[in-house]
């Protein structure tokens, strides 16, 4: 993620980091595989937010929202 440090020193929304989630697939974490996701349970979900969280706090929560909104549908 070479972006997210530049995106937490500045307080800006991690556009750049997201994007890069996004194109390798990452967004569709909980997403089944039958669906065309990576169809990560729970702790495998906790363990990738926690690692985000190390390098980028800001890319993390935006993630994490993000697939918290998915699990509503």
């Amino acid at each position: 993620m070479v972006h997210a440090p530049k995106a937490g020193r500045t307080a800006r929304f991690p556009k750049d980091s997201l994007e890069i989630l996004k194109r390798k697939g990452w967004w569709g974490l909980r997403v089944p595989q039958e669906h065309g996701g990576l169809g990560a349970d729970a702790l495998i979900t906790c363990l990738v937010v926690e690692e985000l969280a190390k390098h980028c706090p800001s890319t993390a929560m935006c993630y994490k929202m993000h697939l918290e909104a998915c699990e509503l549908s």
